[in-house]
């Protein structure tokens, strides 16, 4: 009965289908199948896709092609306010299994991050200042109401074949997220 009530609820969700906005998606993922190997050497293809499928949602909304694209929620404008999270002790023993589990986890992706970083590049990192930063990070991010996360390998690996090697290129990327959640909203 699984698999039926699966196909049941895809009809559901084509009988509810906005042909504008899977207009724009299909195009968008085209794009990003579709983008050739030196524009994809000097922006991600998935970048490119973003970009471009903004701007035609954008432009074929104004120019009255397709109806204007539904937006999911508000983009930020601003940093969150930090605040303190409540929570009862009745909670804790659940909320301390949710909370190792990620902590493992993101430790083997971090630690297995930096070891690929670690082979390209021919260096050696100290995994328990790697380990410490992350944990200081998803603290941080959690007081900001972000979830936890990890060493993204691709990023890493993407960082390394553009060149980057020092510190200086996360910090770059990070500045950059930054000016888009303020000024990109």
């Amino acid at each position: 009965t699984g698999a039926f009530n699966i196909l049941l609820s895809l009809l559901e969700y084509l009988s509810n289908l906005h042909v504008n906005e899977f207009f724009i998606g299909v195009t968008t993922f085209a794009i990003a199948c579709l983008v050739p190997n030196k524009l994809r050497k000097i922006v991600p293809s998935f970048l490119w896709a973003l970009i471009l499928g903004s701007l035609i949602a954008l432009i074929s909304g104004r120019l009255g092609w397709i109806a204007p694209v539904r937006q999911i929620g508000n983009i930020p404008m601003a940093m969150p306010l930090p605040y303190w999270p409540a929570f009862e002790l009745g909670l804790l023993p659940l909320l301390l299994k949710d909370a190792i589990t990620l902590a493992v986890l993101g430790s083997i992706d971090a630690l297995l991050t930096s070891l690929i970083a670690n082979k390209m590049t021919h260096s050696q990192d100290d995994a328990d200042q790697e380990l410490t930063g992350q944990g200081i990070g998803n603290i941080v991010s959690g007081l900001f109401h972000g979830l936890p996360g990890a060493g993204a390998t691709i990023n890493t690996v993407i960082n390394i074949r553009s060149g980057g090697r020092s510190m200086l290129s996360g910090i770059s990327c990070a500045l950059i997220l930054l000016l888009i959640l303020l000024g990109g909203g």
